[in-house]
């Protein structure tokens, strides 16, 4: 095996800023890289916020791979820009990108989050100056405008980007297969160029337990953005009916709501707050829950919750609430769904194709429920008569399911994304 400098390098990149970028899962997408080529060095580009927290995961918990990981960060355009702004920005990140390639030459890269500047660029880029690397693009909520009618500037950029021509060794990389399978139907085209993994989650690998303790009321939770797609308000609706009758039980955010939540509804909840950036946008975060007292709304110069402490607090649920919008989630993979499971927390979500497939992946591992009034009832049952034998099966079905989200699970079809010729081959520009 080669050491140090002399092997190939994978240059992994995150083009978002952080609070915004997907935190959890590149961190899973880092281990894997590293699993699928050992025999590379693997950089990562990003935010130096983002790619602290990706370090000390990583550390945490592939603690001997450390060796072959290299941190160079990024200016990443902020979050409000965009239009020809954030085209700019784009633009001016992958001059950033370039200058470091010249330093540390790369054989493949990967682009973590891909949205349409960032597709356009690298898809000239690999037709010119990257010309001879293997390339691949991660796709996430982008390809929900795929089933918007209603058109867009988001719509037509990414349509755009997509018709634009194909560079021979760039592979798209979806986070579901049941979200290629849409695809081979919605977009054939991008279909054919693609490789789908199961989303992984890094992060039931960190030290901890989760499960039911103690006598204490019951807590439910929600994980990230509070967005239409997500349900958010679908929760609320069901904290509302629950705690009408039941006020001791917990209903907690573990994530962001929507700026102008009416103080009615904020005071069913109580929240951390977990990808509030700096710069607050169109969501802010509540107050932090410690042992279900609601303390000081968490203001915009807090910064971000500790990934410690964030993990901390989705364990310390009895449920996660799922309920995202089935058809938003046909091209979309849940991030959240994924971390609950790794976790070890059992989910009570709503039926649909990628939470079909999820439970035939990993086994009965919560409750799924046709719509929001059943869900209303199951938790109501939950709350008045609590199903310890029903909740011990799932806690079991949880830990044989952490093996099928780890990272290493992925390994093969990465190969196949960056081409890797045999099993541990790093990616090389020979054809």
């Amino acid at each position: 095996m080669p050491g140090g400098e002399n092997r190939e390098r994978i240059a992994i990149i995150e083009p978002r800023c952080h609070g915004v970028e997907h935190g959890s899962f590149n961190a899973a997408l880092v281990a894997a890289i590293l699993a699928a080529f050992p025999d590379c060095n693997v950089d990562v580009y990003g935010e130096a916020t983002h790619l602290e927290e990706l370090k000390q995961l990583l550390v945490s918990t592939r603690a001997g791979s450390a060796s072959r990981l290299s941190w160079r960060p990024l200016a990443t355009p902020p979050r409000r820009a965009a239009g020809w702004q954030r085209a700019l920005k784009v633009r001016q990140l992958f001059a950033q990108i370039e200058r470091e390639f010249r330093l540390h030459p790369p054989r493949s890269v990967v682009i973590a989050t891909t949205d349409p500047f960032v597709l356009t660029l690298l898809k000239l880029r690999l037709f010119t100056r990257w010309r001879g690397l293997r390339a691949m693009a991660v796709f996430h909520e982008i390809l929900a405008v795929l089933e918007r009618r209603r058109q867009s500037s988001r719509r037509w950029g990414f349509v755009a980007s997509l018709a634009m021509p194909h560079p021979r060794g760039l592979t798209y990389l979806v986070l579901a297969e049941t979200i290629l399978a849409h695809l081979q139907h919605r977009a054939p085209r991008m279909a054919a160029h693609a490789v789908a993994i199961e989303l992984p989650s890094l992060l039931g690998d960190l030290p901890g337990d989760a499960g039911r303790r103690g006598n204490r009321s019951l807590r439910f939770g929600f994980v990230g953005a509070g967005r239409k797609a997500k349900g958010f308000h679908q929760f609320l609706e069901v904290a509302r009916a629950i705690r009408q009758d039941h006020p001791e039980v917990h209903f907690e955010v573990v994530g962001s709501v929507p700026a102008g939540l009416a103080p009615s509804a904020l005071q069913l909840l109580t929240s951390v707050d977990r990808n509030q950036p700096r710069d607050v946008g169109s969501e802010r975060g509540l107050g932090v829950s410690r042992g279900g007292e609601e303390q000081a709304p968490h203001h915009p110069g807090a910064g971000v919750l500790p990934l410690v402490d964030f993990v901390a607090t989705i364990r310390a649920l009895d449920y996660i609430v799922w309920l995202g919008d089935p058809k938003h989630y046909q091209l979309v993979a849940s991030g959240s769904l994924a971390d609950a499971i790794a976790l070890g927390i059992p989910v009570i979500c709503l039926s649909g194709p990628l939470v079909d497939h999820v439970f035939e992946q990993v086994g009965e591992v919560g409750i799924r429920c046709e719509t929001v009034a059943d869900m209303q009832r199951e938790i109501l049952r939950i709350v008045t008569k609590f199903p310890e034998e029903t909740y011990r099966r799932h806690i079991e079905a949880l830990r044989t399911a952490r093996t099928a989200l780890a990272p290493e699970a992925c390994v093969s079809q990465l190969r196949l994304a960056l081409g890797g010729s045999f099993p541990g081959a790093c990616p090389s520009n020979r054809r």
